[in-house]
């Protein structure tokens, strides 16, 4: 008898075809392999999972943030922009009379 653990994992049918579909597009051969590179990953302290959300902004924020950073470069390459090398440098600059 094999010392193999089973582990059944129940998944929507949509996100297994897509998570299989992922998995060989990054060369894997099934779904399970990358669970199974995953866990022996963990298990050997080389990866450590975190659970962060990617958020998306709005095409019309995306528009917004867009139009700010090109006035913030304008402005940089125009000299009006203040930057600093070190945060005491910056509250220098914020407590002086400047």
């Amino acid at each position: 008898m094999s010392d193999t653990f089973k582990i059944q994992i129940p998944l929507d049918k949509t996100l297994k075809v897509k998570g299989t579909k992922k998995a060989k597009e990054l060369g894997y051969t099934s779904l399970q392999e990358v669970l199974r590179v995953f866990i022996t990953s963990f298990v050997e302290g080389k990866i450590i999972p975190t659970f962060e959300s990617r958020e998306r902004l709005s095409p019309r924020a995306e528009k917004r943030y867009d139009k700010m950073i090109k006035e913030h470069e304008k402005d940089r390459k125009a000299g009006k922009v203040k930057s600093f090398k070190t945060s005491s440098e910056a509250i220098k600059y914020l407590n002086s009379d400047d």
